[in-house]
């Protein structure tokens, strides 16, 4: 598919914004977190959809924030792999102290090793953590259709807008003006992905981004999967998004946020289970 067909319905002024990506603003994760709380992002939106009752108590900090498991390493892999090793040694370290007598590191668990990863201004990897961050780097580089669609374009790029009447943000994986939007998934298997991304978040997180750049550059993009898993044999594959369930994932975030503005001007947030129900035997 190319793209000249996907966007000649573009003006002058849009093309050129696209072609430039002079829609997105670089800036530190930090910096993006820290406007979080004016913006909607996908993951609010994601984590609303799921239940806005929980939703909203993690929100105003009356339940802890989840952190999804190996967090650290999906994100060092997404920096090492889309914005390379520079940037990924500017953040991450790994390694420690070695324990002179043995010539051997410290045990993670060691009060020397504790002590090393503190006062560290860097994300601390485990040896092993770090290790898998390179095979799912190794695993992407060594896939064809991962290389071309990562050949040019930008990493970690945000776009603001205003969208359905709301301040909308998101932190884009991968843009380019010759391949269009590309999502990192970091997955424990591809044999069970295609369910994975629909059911868990990953295409309504890239539908969010196309509706948010669509609204800014009129654009309708190609939308790729690039997911790589980060357990033996780190195996890599790429999926094109079809049109069809990027519109079907916009329309639902479309009505996810409307639900989100209603429940916020009104201050409800149902929980899914105020009406009664009915328990009846197995099969019946």
């Amino acid at each position: 598919m190319v793209l000249s067909a996907l966007w000649g319905h573009r003006n002058g002024s849009s093309r050129r914004l696209l072609d430039s990506l002079g829609f997105l603003d670089r800036e530190p994760l930090d910096a993006y977190r820290a406007q979080e709380a004016e913006h909607l992002t996908a993951q609010h939106l994601i984590d609303f959809r799921k239940d806005p009752f929980v939703f909203r108590k993690r929100q105003t900090g009356l339940l802890p924030a989840e952190k999804a498991h190996d967090h650290d390493v999906d994100r060092a892999a997404l920096v090492l792999t889309l914005e390379g090793q520079q940037e990924y040694e500017r953040q991450f370290i790994s390694g420690g102290p070695v324990n002179p007598q043995t010539n051997e590191p410290y045990s993670i668990y060691s009060s020397e090793y504790r002590d090393w990863a503190a006062g560290q201004d860097r994300t601390v990897l485990t040896n092993e953590q770090a290790q898998t961050v390179e095979h799912i780097d190794y695993g992407v580089r060594m896939h064809a259709e991962a290389r071309k669609l990562l050949a040019n374009g930008v990493a970690q790029g945000v776009v603001r807008c205003e969208y359905r009447g709301m301040a909308c943000q998101s932190r884009l994986d991968w843009v380019s003006p010759s391949q269009g939007l590309v999502g990192l998934a970091v997955c424990d298997s591809l044999s069970w992905l295609d369910t994975t991304l629909r059911i868990g978040g990953f295409v309504h997180r890239l539908a969010f981004e196309h509706g948010l750049i669509a609204q800014i550059t009129e654009a309708n993009l190609p939308v790729h999967v690039i997911a790589v898993e980060k357990r033996a044999p780190h195996r890599c594959g790429v999926w094109f998004v079809s049109g069809r369930l990027v519109q079907k994932a916009r329309k639902e975030n479309d009505q996810a946020i409307d639900r989100f503005k209603h429940c916020r001007d009104k201050d409800h947030w149902p929980t899914g289970y105020e009406t009664l129900r009915v328990l009846t035997p197995n099969g019946l």
